[in-house]
């Protein structure tokens, strides 16, 4: 992982190492911990977690301290973040926690630190989309179904609009998976079997095909390109297949120049 984090960082096509995060999914290291390793194996990209799912669950105090559902015990961890990451001699009184007089040093260099809120399928998509266009600083989602991402972000637009902002500086993200090979159905099965190992068996096939970029590089291009027309500011890629090395050059020199 840090070998090709530090491909990553070299390669002026990339601004950002994204990392994993969940107390069930496999293989995966404790996110925090990648980040520091991480921070040490590069000096450029931009580092985070798509997505913190053990955000809910983890201390808010030890969380902001380490980081210098959606519902409301996450929305109020928010809350305290922000707060521990701007201001000193804190005080706070919630529906989940409470604490006073607390400072955190050190504080983020990074000011004001950035929380993007990432949304789920239908039918939860609205709510976090309400949440996210009102508290959030960015968007992060993948297009698990065909036109996901586009039906999302016209909701969001939408959203952000009645909110007052302006959905144009609004940042999105696509985390999205790709698979580079002479075969698209070849592709596509690869994919789908590293998933069914990384998450269990729970994408179908149309669900596979949605979410990944597959097949020649002219194909993949194309894929990426459609993300972009669909809402998407930027890609997350996740290889899924086991010659991950190979892929990235390929990712490299054949695809990502053209999107």
């Amino acid at each position: 992982m840090l070998d090709m984090a530090r491909r990553v960082d070299e390669c002026e096509l990339f601004d950002a190492v994204w990392v994993g995060d969940s107390l069930l999914a496999k293989p995966r290291p404790e996110s925090l911990t990648l980040l520091g390793g991480l921070t040490a194996a590069t000096r450029r990209v931009t580092l985070g977690v798509a997505c913190m799912a053990s955000f809910p669950v983890r201390d808010p105090l030890v969380f902001a301290y380490q980081w210098a559902n959606l519902d409301g015990r996450m929305m109020e961890n928010i809350e305290i973040c922000r707060r521990l990451w701007n201001e000193d001699h804190v005080n706070f009184a919630g529906k989940f926690r409470a604490f006073h007089d607390v400072t955190l040093r050190p504080k983020p260099v990074q000011q004001p630190c950035p929380v993007w809120i990432a949304s789920n399928p239908p039918p939860t998509a609205n709510k976090v989309l309400r949440r996210a266009a009102r508290k959030a600083d960015g968007w992060m989602t993948g297009n698990v179904f065909p036109n996901l991402l586009a039906a999302n972000w016209a909701r969001l637009t939408e959203y952000l609009r009645e909110a007052g902002r302006a959905p144009e500086r609004y940042p999105t993200v696509a985390y999205h998976n790709v698979n580079i090979g002479p075969d698209r159905q070849a592709a596509l099965e690869e994919s789908k079997r590293f998933l069914d190992e990384y998450y269990g068996p729970v994408f179908a096939p149309p669900m596979v095909e949605a979410w990944t970029a597959a097949g020649q590089p002219a194909q993949c291009i194309e894929d990426l390109r459609k993300l972009v027309r669909d809402g998407a500011k930027r890609i997350a890629l996740r290889v899924t297949g086991w010659r991950q090395p190979e892929q990235f050059e390929r990712l490299v020199n054949e695809v990502l120049p053209y999107v």
